[in-house]
């Protein structure tokens, strides 16, 4: 008696759901505007992305070339409503 041999079936995983909340406790989403501090310098960024621990951030206004997404952590931002990054945008234009 010969066994047939059936083909492996590949399960995918979900990926997982980080959430990630500011200092005031508001929950962080990709594309939200944020205040970040770094280098002893205040950025304002939108968010791109997430890890386990941490949040992937990318300033609007670009200062030099090298100024690209950077991780800090979650308690280290405050997300920033909409009419103050339209001014922020207006004003440094």
């Amino acid at each position: 008696m010969t066994t047939v041999k059936t083909p492996k079936v590949r399960v995918l995983k979900p990926k997982p759901v980080y959430v990630h909340k500011d200092i005031l406790g508001r929950e962080l989403s990709i594309g939200s505007p944020v205040a970040v501090s770094r280098s002893n310098d205040l950025y304002l960024c939108k968010v791109v992305g997430f890890t386990p621990k941490m949040v992937k951030v990318e300033p609007i206004k670009k200062r030099w070339s090298g100024d690209s997404s950077f991780l800090k952590y979650g308690q280290d931002l405050a997300i920033l409503e909409g009419e103050e990054v339209f001014m922020y945008v207006l004003s440094n234009a």
